[in-house]
C-alpha cells in the first residue's frame, strides 16, 4: 500500500532519497528507473511542455492562462473543449478567450447526439429529478467527435464524475481539466476538504449506496430496439 498522504518529510520534492521512510516508494530504485524510461516520444513532449509552462506561469498564471501556456509550449494549435450543458456560458467565454489568443477551437456539449437515457439499458439511469435533462450525457461521443476534428489538446469543462473518466479514456489527444463540476460549492470541490471538520463534517460519514447490479445486459435498451423500463 502507498501512503504518501501520511508522509511529513516529502524530501522527494528536492530530488533526494535521503531520510525517506522505509515504506517510501521512492526508495525503489527499479521503479524510479522504469518511470524515467517511460518518458519518451509524445509522453516526453507532454511532460517537458508541462514543466516549462508551469515555470512560465509560476506565481501569476490562472488555470485558464496555464492551459494556454501549456498548449503553446506543446505546439497545440487546435483545442477541443468538451463541456457540460450547465456550464455552456462559461464554455463559450473560454472558447472566445482561446480564439482571441490565436487557437483554433472545436467545442462539443455533453448532450450532443440527443441520445435518450434508455440507451444505457440500466433502469436506474433512466430516472431523472426535476431540472435534469432527459437526454443521455455522451462523453464517449464527445471524445469521438473531437478525435474526428483532429484536436491537439482537449479541455474538459465541468463534465460529471465518471463521464470525465470516459472522456479521458476515449480522447486521442492529451486531455486536461479546466473546471471540475461541484454544483453545491460553485464548482470549488476543495470546499468540503477545507471544512471537513466543520460545515462539511458529513463527508466523513456518508451513507453510500449499493453498487449497480452487474447483471444488466449491455445489449439492453435501444440496442435491442426496446425500452429499458
Amino acid at each position: 500500500m502507498l501512503y504518501c498522504d501520511r508522509c511529513a518529510r516529502r524530501t522527494c520534492a528536492s530530488a533526494s532519497v535521503e531520510g525517506l521512510p522505509e515504506v517510501c516508494p521512492t526508495r525503489d530504485a527499479d521503479a524510479r528507473r522504469r518511470a524515467a524510461r517511460a518518458y519518451e516520444g509524445d509522453d516526453l513532449l507532454v511532460s517537458a511542455a508541462s514543466h516549462v509552462a508551469t515555470r512560465d506561469g509560476y506565481g501569476w498564471a490562472t488555470r485558464v492562462e496555464e492551459v494556454m501556456l501549456y498548449a503553446a509550449r506543446a505546439g497545440a494549435r487546435r483545442i477541443g473543449v468538451a463541456f457540460c450543458i450547465t456550464l455552456a456560458r462559461e464554455a463559450r467565454a473560454f472558447c472566445d478567450i482561446l480564439r482571441d489568443n490565436g487557437f483554433a477551437v472545436s467545442s462539443v456539449m455533453c448532450k450532443a447526439g440527443a441520445l435518450p437515457r434508455e440507451a444505457l439499458g440500466v433502469p436506474e439511469a433512466c430516472d431523472v429529478l426535476p431540472g435534469m435533462a432527459s437526454a443521455l450525457c455522451d462523453p464517449v461521443g464527445q471524445a469521438q467527435l473531437l478525435n474526428a476534428e483532429g484536436t491537439d489538446l482537449n479541455v474538459v469543462v465541468g463534465l460529471c464524475v465518471g463521464h470525465d473518466s470516459l472522456f479521458f479514456r476515449h480522447s486521442d489527444a492529451p486531455a486536461t481539466c479546466l473546471v471540475v463540476k461541484d454544483r453545491m460549492t460553485g464548482h470549488n470541490p476543495l470546499a468540503p476538504v477545507y471544512q471537513h471538520e466543520g460545515a462539511f463534517h458529513r463527508v466523513h460519514r456518508m451513507d453510500l449506496p449499493e453498487a449497480l447490479d452487474p447483471s444488466f445486459s449491455s445489449d439492453a435498451g435501444l440496442r435491442r430496439g426496446g425500452r429499458a423500463r
